[in-house]
């Protein structure tokens, strides 16, 4: 075999070994951006962010079960424990995390704060819109069924059907409260509209979250994020250095396997290892 192909499988090699290196490098960093280019500022990390999403995804658990409860569903036993679990979980005391829950008026519903904290002063804020909305499950229980040349209405309320006949005055008026009326065209028919339904029940949140500097509560959520943030930074720096100089060692061995030598320009057999090494990093 000529010397200049040795060198040139050779150097083939080192671009495929240094081009999966910079694949998995930047992968690595890639996944870690919001970490990387937060300044060693943990308040302004992705690690925070994704451990307050958590956060704020177990209010909105608490307070599903809160509102149910309060429109008039009584929860079961394991939903009770669940109601429970949430609200130990969210106290100030088990937890970094601070939140405000408000209506869409500004209403105070509940908060986590402390006597004397004060929110506007505390990093890592974020504030958000939910709709929360309880009683669509009822109506997709309820039933048109056919008698005497008519649709008779069978609506659930939770605990029985109750049904209404379209040819009795009382009945239609009753059957409104649920969202049903007769249609027009076809009068033993019933359609539906679910603003009059009074089943379901709608309630527009704020919800504004933050977290306590210092962090004081260990083994919660934002501490382990805190933990893994410092954990990561230590290795950012050296692994960014390791990504900038195996691609730039990488695209260095392209250049030298495309050159043209004393002018010629290489066949397809010397072309191969150039070839396979693209083929390999793609």
């Amino acid at each position: 075999m000529r010397p200049h192909r040795i060198k040139r499988l050779g150097m083939a090699a080192l671009c495929i070994v240094c081009g999966a290196l910079a694949f998995w490098t930047s992968l690595i960093l890639f996944s870690r951006w919001d970490d990387l280019w937060s300044a060693g500022d943990f308040y302004q990390s992705g690690s925070l962010w994704n451990a307050m999403s958590i956060c704020q995804g177990t209010v909105y658990q608490a307070v599903e079960l809160k509102l149910t409860q309060g429109w008039g569903e009584e929860l079961d036993y394991l939903h009770r424990l669940k109601l429970q679990q949430r609200e130990q979980d969210l106290s100030a005391d088990h937890t970094n995390y601070r939140y405000r829950l408000r209506t869409d008026d500004g209403t105070l519903l509940y908060s986590n704060l402390r006597e004397g904290e004060d929110f506007s002063a505390l990093p890592g804020q974020e504030t958000g819109a939910y709709v929360f909305t309880y009683g669509g499950q009822l109506q997709e229980e309820d039933m048109q069924v056919q008698k005497d040349k008519g649709y008779y209405l069978q609506v659930w309320d939770g605990k029985s059907y109750l049904e209404f006949s379209p040819w009795n005055a009382d009945d239609v008026t009753a059957a409104g409260s649920y969202g049903y009326h007769l249609d027009e065209m076809e009068p033993d028919r019933w359609y539906y509209d679910g603003t009059a339904d009074s089943r379901i029940h709608t309630a527009s949140l704020v919800l504004e979250s933050a977290v306590i500097d210092p962090l004081t509560v260990e083994g919660d959520i934002i501490w382990s994020a805190w933990e893994d943030y410092n954990d990561i930074q230590r290795i950012l720096t050296p692994l960014t250095l390791a990504c900038l100089a195996t691609l730039s060692a990488t695209l260095a061995g392209l250049v030298w396997l495309c050159r043209r030598e004393n002018g010629v320009s290489l066949g397809w057999l010397d072309r191969i290892p150039y070839d396979f090494c693209l083929l390999a990093d793609v």
